[in-house]
């Protein structure tokens, strides 16, 4: 179980704390992933109408996958896992679509999912890219669809949507209370600074007024 813990626990960077806050994103995002693939897997087991072999290979190449980058940030590479993150999803959420052979299943709706990830690592550049990659994904799949280059639509309907539809509903939310508590967090942590500089202000205008006050009682008793 303490093996579990340390290896769910993210990084932490003594001395630098943006560092350590984007491993801790991408930590939460990777793990997130990885239990939001088993859990689709496990819809698709169970449920009738097993999409393609194809996609299952897809989902556990993907783990596999997340759960390198997740290695990287132990070994302090923030930054290559950041990236490696954003481009691999966007490559699998677009390549399990195209296995799957038509642009309306539930895997689609995982593009909204992406795009608030990409936010949320790179900020205003990430929700542009974002939403311009996956558009242009859509836009691509939707293209491929009409003129028959993808394999025979899987429009199976079981146990699979339900668990997905959940799953993305339920890391979204979480990913976005992970957000607005870190910002809590942060504000918080800046109206103690604050006090703490008000504090510091009015003792150096006490100090100084002591100071004035006692040059002045000084050139006083000299003259």
């Amino acid at each position: 179980m303490d093996a579990i813990k340390r290896w769910l626990a993210a990084p932490v960077f003594a001395g630098d704390l943006e560092k350590t806050r984007q491993a801790a994103l991408i930590n939460l995002i990777g793990i997130s992933s990885i239990a939001f693939i088993l859990l689709i897997v496990v819809g698709s087991l169970l449920g009738k109408g097993t999409p393609p072999t194809s996609t299952l290979m897809l989902d556990f190449l993907a783990c596999l996958v997340m759960a390198q980058f997740v290695r990287w940030l132990r070994r302090g590479r923030v930054a290559l896992a950041r990236f490696g993150v954003s481009i691999f999803g966007l490559v699998y959420i677009t390549v399990v679509n195209a296995s799957l052979g038509t642009i309306n299943t539930p895997t689609t709706s995982v593009f909204v999912f992406w795009v608030l990830m990409t936010g949320l690592l790179f900020d205003l550049p990430g929700i542009l890219f974002g939403v311009v990659a996956a558009s242009l994904a859509a836009f691509g799949l939707i293209v491929a669809e009409n003129l028959a280059w993808l394999p025979a639509p899987y429009r199976g309907v079981a146990a699979t949507q339900w668990i997905t539809f959940t799953a993305l509903f339920g890391f979204t939310g979480g990913l976005t209370y992970y957000v607005t508590l870190g910002t809590r967090k942060a504000l918080t942590l800046a109206e103690k600074a604050l006090a703490l500089a008000e504090q510091e202000i009015v003792r150096r205008c006490k100090a100084e007024a002591a100071l004035m006050h006692s040059e002045q009682r000084y050139r006083s008793l000299v003259e």
